[in-house]
């Protein structure tokens, strides 16, 4: 009977969030057949089923999302898109595949950080390297002025400053 009762609670429910934090895609499947706007829900932090498909390496639920949606440049409390938590998180693959997909390499955070500063102040070169190989400006400040570069070295991300340093100029020539 407390099992019946507990199960029956209101907001006792798996949520989006959760079935694709498990990689659960039949059960994020029969969400999304009930109720198709689950795709866009937000948790507390404002994040969407999509930003919790990047943070947990989901590609087949990305592409489910995505399908179903998504928005592929939704941005979080922290104006931080999918594409940004790829960037924060060294998700090169998820990077690339958002890239592939349409998300945009410009929308800027709260701090003015598009993708490209958000890698390099997290020291993550692989991501640094697909969003400038799809485009991303190596040399674009932020609000307070800072550049990828200004942000590599700040957090002492000497690899990274060195990689950007090189992009920069190429760039130029």
């Amino acid at each position: 009977m407390v099992l019946i009762a507990v199960a029956l609670l209101p907001g006792c429910d798996t949520s989006i969030h959760d079935a694709v934090a498990r990689g659960d895609l039949a059960r994020v499947r029969a969400m999304l057949a009930s109720r198709p706007e689950a795709v866009g829900d937000r948790n507390e932090l404002g994040k969407t089923p999509l930003h919790y498909a990047v943070t947990f390496k989901q590609e087949a639920m990305m592409a489910l999302l995505v399908k179903a949606g998504a928005d592929l440049d939704a941005r979080d409390h922290t104006g931080m898109t999918p594409l940004h938590v790829a960037a924060m998180l060294g998700r090169s693959r998820e990077a690339e595949w958002l890239i592939q997909a349409g998300a945009s390499l410009e929308v800027p955070d709260q701090f003015g950080d598009r993708p490209v500063h958000t890698a390099a102040l997290f020291g993550q070169g692989r991501v640094l390297k697909v969003l400038l190989d799809a485009g991303a400006a190596p040399d674009t400040p932020n609000r307070a002025g800072k550049t990828p570069l200004d942000l590599a070295r700040s957090r002492s991300h000497a690899r990274v400053a060195a990689y950007i340093e090189k992009r920069v100029v190429r760039q130029v020539q």
